[in-house]
């Protein structure tokens, strides 16, 4: 027999591979809006600290401190798995959980497409 702990393992972890790392946690609510009002989330901070770390690092690079050139690799795999996680998170709420509304959807691409076109600008700026 299973004890209760165990099922609710099992039901958990179903959950975070369903529905992403953190978006198990998260209650679901109906959308009574046009926006998607955006829960808290802990990507902001975590890919925050992994920045000043990968800075902090690549400033004792310059200043010749010994073995930082691994702490730089690791600190940048660590930004990584944050921003593939992020964004991991953002597809589910968008595709699986369905919080994003049409509106929302344009306006990402709309927002994609400016900043297409603010780079090209930036290029034409040199030129």
């Amino acid at each position: 027999m299973h004890s209760p702990l165990i099922a609710f393992m099992k039901q958990y972890v179903a959950n975070l591979l369903v529905f992403g790392f953190f978006l198990a946690d998260r209650p679901q609510r109906i959308q009574r809006h046009i926006m998607h009002i955006v829960q808290t989330s802990p990507w902001p901070f975590l890919s925050a600290i992994s920045v000043l770390f990968l800075l902090s690092t690549v400033i004792s690079f310059f200043r010749y401190v010994p073995a930082c050139s691994y702490f730089i690799v690791i600190c940048l795999v660590l930004l990584l798995c944050i921003l593939l996680l992020w964004g991991y998170d953002v597809i589910v709420e968008g595709s699986i959980l369905r919080m994003h509304s049409m509106l929302m959807q344009r306006s990402f691409k709309f927002a994609i497409l400016l900043f297409i076109i603010s780079e090209i600008m930036f290029f034409f700026s040199f030129f």
